[in-house]
């Protein structure tokens, strides 16, 4: 069928290129029949479904998706009232970190905030880097993240200090410089001291150091950090409050917006709505945002009144 229809008019028609797309993409030609390819080797940017051609795969936490995924930011006054300031909607395959590190870039136009204003973004893990921390205090603004992903390091990870352009570690937390730097391809760096110094060190169980060598004076020890272990770290220091004044509180901010995304999900399923492109789907979003934020508006005018009634 597929080569009748390549040998006739039907092959320059929208339908058959998504066909031919989503053929080659999804398969492979082995001893010339058309099978399945492996999972590993199918870009998360292929084509999932002719009748979703924009739509990409993406795998977390635990579940696989695919379609797009959003972005809220909801900013809330000193009263504890909240609006949604930004929304964004991309193929999912558009990492958290990529729309945190866009925030930033916008952030003037979007907090609009006076000179004597301070503003915090609260936001989860995925959303979260040692490098994204630094810019944003660069911006006068702080991050506050408390999630984790994975086994909780030791906080001691956010002494260590890397280069200008993060492209190496130049000095762990006890001020060693003299050491060996290698870089595997998964990004992390190890760490590699001369003459066993890590075993009289008094961080070496919180480092997790490791001592090669077994003859009395002679080998090494080795430490292995990531920018991902010591952004996990800084959130181990924000979750026990030893981060700062009020970050506890700060921290919990953010459970308001995990609100919005659980009513997006359970009344209106927007999860696992077939749509038709990109652009309805910004139409199905923005507008659920926006009647989102009508209900705060009404609830806060409500609020108003309240208090404004029990001054009287």
């Amino acid at each position: 069928m597929r080569n009748l229809c390549i040998n006739s008019d039907l092959s320059e028609s929208e339908n058959f290129r998504l066909l031919e797309r989503l053929i080659s993409e999804q398969t492979e030609c082995k001893d010339g029949v058309l099978v399945p390819r492996d999972k590993k080797d199918i870009s998360p940017n292929s084509m999932q479904s002719p009748f979703e051609p924009e739509a990409s795969y993406r795998y977390k936490a635990g579940t696989g998706y695919h379609g797009y995924a959003g972005f809220i930011v909801d900013m809330f006054n000193t009263d504890g009232d909240g609006v949604i300031i930004d929304r964004r909607l991309e193929q999912n395959t558009h990492s958290d970190q990529a729309f945190m590190r866009e925030f930033q870039e916008n952030h003037d136009s979007i907090l609009d905030l006076a000179d004597n204003e301070k503003a915090f973004v609260s936001t989860d893990a995925g959303f979260f880097s040692v490098e994204l921390n630094e810019r944003s205090s660069q911006l006068h603004w702080d991050m506050y993240c408390a999630g984790v992903h994975g086994t909780a390091p030791s906080p001691i990870f956010t002494e260590f200090k890397f280069n200008s352009d993060r492209s190496a570690v130049i000095q762990c937390p006890m001020g060693y410089t003299h050491f060996k730097l290698s870089r595997p391809s998964n990004g992390t760096f190890r760490l590699r001291f001369p003459d066993k110094c890590c075993q009289d060190c008094i961080s070496m169980e919180e480092c997790g150091a490791v001592i090669s060598g077994k003859t009395e004076g002679k080998g090494s020890s080795y430490v292995t950090v990531s920018e991902a272990k010591c952004a996990a770290a800084l959130c181990v220091k924000m979750r026990e409050g030893t981060a700062g004044p009020n970050v506890v509180e700060y921290l919990n901010k953010r459970n308001a917006i995990e609100e919005i995304n659980s009513v997006l999900r359970r009344r209106y399923n927007i999860d696992n709505r077939q749509i038709g492109g990109i652009q309805f789907a910004c139409y199905l979003f923005y507008g659920l945002i926006t009647c989102c934020n009508i209900i705060k508006y009404f609830s806060y005018y409500r609020k108003k009144k309240k208090k404004e009634a029990s001054c009287v």
